[in-house]
């Protein structure tokens, strides 16, 4: 059985073109890491500071957080590939827009965020 790990992911939300532009982070993290690089994400701007100390009270509600047209996750995967997870749990959250009559789809992944 592969060893399940965590990862992060910021996804940039865009309503005029109907996609979600996701950002991965490099796997192979426990929760604590994956939630500490989230966390250094959310400190580096001034105007998410509400967003941060939601994030750093573990007060996220599922381990995600949004402002404005962005939002901010952890989420586990097994084996040594992070994305086919991140992909998954993007399609889980595109099916609950589609039923909330929200119309976005998945970008390509991209880019790859590395917090050191």
């Amino acid at each position: 059985m592969p060893e399940t790990a965590w990862n992060f992911m910021q996804v940039e939300i865009a309503m005029e073109d109907h996609l979600l532009r996701p950002m991965y982070g490099l796997g192979g993290l426990t929760r604590d890491q994956a939630r500490a690089k989230v966390q250094s994400i959310l400190d580096e701007l001034p105007t998410l500071a509400p967003i941060a100390e939601v994030w750093r009270r573990d007060q996220a509600k599922d381990d995600t957080v949004f402002c404005n047209q962005r939002m901010w996750t952890v989420y586990t995967y097994a084996g040594t590939d992070p994305l086919p997870a991140a992909l998954q749990w993007l399609e889980d959250f595109t099916q609950a827009l589609h039923t909330a009559g929200i119309d976005l789809h998945v970008a390509p992944p991209a880019l790859t965020l590395d917090t050191a």
